[in-house]
């Protein structure tokens, strides 16, 4: 696994997180109690996945959109 920079990670980072909050806002939508802690548990696991070696931002996005969703109980068949 190559090393990336300081730089590349924040940047990788920033598109995967914008890309997924921007899925992600309108599910909260209904519950605005919970986008805190929601852009928080998103932090994090973009950052897990990052340190996991992944370097596909939008992968990365969807993925932790998913885990996001999932964590908050949010199904695909609930979003519309």
């Amino acid at each position: 696994m190559p090393t990336r920079s300081i730089t590349e990670k924040v940047r990788l980072f920033t598109q995967a997180f914008n890309d997924a909050w921007t899925k992600l806002d309108n599910d909260f939508v209904t519950i605005p109690d919970q986008r805190s802690r929601a852009a928080t548990v998103l932090r994090d696991v973009i950052e897990r996945r990052i340190k996991g070696g992944e370097t596909d931002a939008a992968a990365i996005a969807e993925g932790a959109t998913e885990e996001v969703r999932s964590n908050f109980g949010i199904g695909r068949a609930s979003i519309k």
